[in-house]
Protein backbone atom coordinates (compact mmCIF):
# COMPACT_ATOMS: atom_id res chain seq x y z
CA UNK A 1 0.00 0.00 0.00
CA UNK A 2 1.73 3.07 -1.14
CA UNK A 3 1.46 6.50 0.93
CA UNK A 4 -0.12 9.39 -0.73
CA UNK A 5 2.30 13.09 -0.50
CA UNK A 6 -0.28 14.09 2.09
CA UNK A 7 -0.25 11.43 4.44
CA UNK A 8 3.69 11.09 4.07
CA UNK A 9 3.53 14.92 5.11
CA UNK A 10 1.53 14.39 8.41
CA UNK A 11 3.42 11.20 9.44
CA UNK A 12 6.82 13.33 9.77
CA UNK A 13 5.05 16.21 11.43
CA UNK A 14 4.07 14.42 14.26
CA UNK A 15 6.21 15.17 17.23
CA UNK A 16 6.91 12.74 20.64
CA UNK A 17 5.14 13.77 23.52
CA UNK A 18 7.42 15.43 26.10
CA UNK A 19 9.49 12.54 28.05
CA UNK A 20 9.18 12.98 32.13
CA UNK A 21 12.78 14.01 32.29
CA UNK A 22 11.89 16.82 29.78
CA UNK A 23 8.86 18.15 32.52
CA UNK A 24 10.85 18.55 35.94
CA UNK A 25 13.75 21.17 36.40
CA UNK A 26 17.65 20.09 36.51
CA UNK A 27 18.33 19.03 40.07
CA UNK A 28 21.70 21.29 40.14
CA UNK A 29 22.77 24.81 38.91
CA UNK A 30 26.05 25.93 39.27
CA UNK A 31 26.99 23.03 41.78
CA UNK A 32 24.01 24.33 44.26
CA UNK A 33 21.03 21.95 44.52
CA UNK A 34 17.66 23.41 42.70
CA UNK A 35 14.87 24.46 44.99
CA UNK A 36 11.56 23.34 43.83
CA UNK A 37 8.59 25.32 45.30
CA UNK A 38 5.08 22.81 45.60
CA UNK A 39 1.77 24.76 45.09
CA UNK A 40 -1.11 22.41 45.71
CA UNK A 41 -4.27 23.46 43.89
CA UNK A 42 -6.69 21.16 44.30
CA UNK A 43 -8.74 19.32 47.17
CA UNK A 44 -8.44 15.39 47.82
CA UNK A 45 -12.06 14.05 46.79
CA UNK A 46 -11.31 13.49 43.20
CA UNK A 47 -8.09 11.15 44.70
CA UNK A 48 -7.21 7.99 45.15
CA UNK A 49 -5.21 6.62 48.47
CA UNK A 50 -1.69 6.51 47.14
CA UNK A 51 -2.22 10.02 45.84
CA UNK A 52 -3.84 11.05 48.78
CA UNK A 53 -0.65 9.69 51.03
CA UNK A 54 1.68 11.16 48.62
CA UNK A 55 0.20 14.68 48.90
CA UNK A 56 0.95 14.17 52.80
CA UNK A 57 4.14 12.74 52.11
CA UNK A 58 5.00 15.75 50.49
CA UNK A 59 3.64 18.26 53.76
CA UNK A 60 0.39 19.63 51.00
CA UNK A 61 -2.16 19.04 53.57
CA UNK A 62 -4.77 21.78 52.30
CA UNK A 63 -5.44 23.36 49.15
CA UNK A 64 -3.28 26.61 48.57
CA UNK A 65 -0.49 25.33 50.59
CA UNK A 66 2.90 25.78 49.45
CA UNK A 67 6.30 23.29 50.47
CA UNK A 68 10.07 24.05 49.21
CA UNK A 69 11.94 20.83 48.46
CA UNK A 70 15.14 19.88 46.88
CA UNK A 71 15.08 18.73 43.50
CA UNK A 72 16.01 15.02 43.48
CA UNK A 73 14.72 11.87 42.07
CA UNK A 74 12.19 10.77 44.87
CA UNK A 75 10.67 14.33 45.04
CA UNK A 76 10.75 14.03 41.12
CA UNK A 77 8.52 10.86 41.24
CA UNK A 78 6.24 12.20 43.72
CA UNK A 79 5.71 15.25 42.43
CA UNK A 80 4.61 13.06 38.93
CA UNK A 81 2.54 10.71 40.64
CA UNK A 82 0.32 13.85 42.13
CA UNK A 83 0.62 16.18 38.44
CA UNK A 84 -3.05 16.66 38.67
CA UNK A 85 -3.17 18.22 42.21
CA UNK A 86 -0.40 20.35 42.40
CA UNK A 87 1.83 22.97 40.61
CA UNK A 88 5.20 23.20 40.51
CA UNK A 89 9.03 24.86 39.35
CA UNK A 90 11.91 26.39 40.57
CA UNK A 91 12.28 29.10 43.23
CA UNK A 92 14.26 31.36 43.03
CA UNK A 93 15.88 33.27 45.92
CA UNK A 94 13.73 36.33 45.75
CA UNK A 95 10.25 34.34 45.90
CA UNK A 96 11.87 32.51 49.09
CA UNK A 97 12.22 35.84 50.68
CA UNK A 98 9.50 37.21 49.99
CA UNK A 99 7.44 33.92 51.39
CA UNK A 100 9.76 33.77 54.07
CA UNK A 101 8.89 37.88 55.59
CA UNK A 102 4.77 37.77 54.51
CA UNK A 103 4.20 33.77 55.61
CA UNK A 104 7.34 32.83 58.33
CA UNK A 105 7.45 28.87 57.99
CA UNK A 106 4.45 28.10 57.02
CA UNK A 107 3.28 28.34 53.76
CA UNK A 108 -0.46 29.01 53.20
CA UNK A 109 -1.16 31.00 50.70
CA UNK A 110 -4.43 32.99 49.31
CA UNK A 111 -5.85 32.12 46.97
CA UNK A 112 -5.16 33.07 43.02
CA UNK A 113 -6.55 33.75 39.70
CA UNK A 114 -6.13 30.20 37.67
CA UNK A 115 -6.71 29.06 34.24
CA UNK A 116 -7.71 26.31 34.84
CA UNK A 117 -7.42 23.39 37.69
CA UNK A 118 -8.15 20.42 35.20
CA UNK A 119 -5.37 21.05 32.33
CA UNK A 120 -1.59 20.88 32.53
CA UNK A 121 0.71 23.97 32.70
CA UNK A 122 0.33 25.98 29.28
CA UNK A 123 -3.55 25.86 29.02
CA UNK A 124 -4.52 25.47 32.86
CA UNK A 125 -2.25 25.07 35.70
CA UNK A 126 -1.12 21.88 37.05
CA UNK A 127 2.01 20.37 36.36
CA UNK A 128 5.47 21.74 36.17
CA UNK A 129 5.66 25.39 35.28
CA UNK A 130 9.16 26.49 35.17
CA UNK A 131 10.17 30.12 36.59
CA UNK A 132 6.19 31.18 36.36
CA UNK A 133 6.06 29.43 39.79
CA UNK A 134 7.72 32.72 40.92
CA UNK A 135 5.03 35.06 39.68
CA UNK A 136 1.92 32.85 40.84
CA UNK A 137 3.46 32.49 44.60
CA UNK A 138 4.31 36.57 44.22
CA UNK A 139 0.25 36.64 43.57
CA UNK A 140 -0.89 34.59 45.74
CA UNK A 141 1.24 35.60 48.72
Amino acid sequence: MATTPARAKTAQQKVAPPTAQQKVAPSQQNGTVIQLAVVRLRGEVPANKKIRDTLRILGLRRVNSCVIMNNTPSVTGMLQKAYSFVTWGPVTAQTLELLKAKRGTRYRLSPATLKSKKSPFPKGDLGFRGDKINELIQEMA
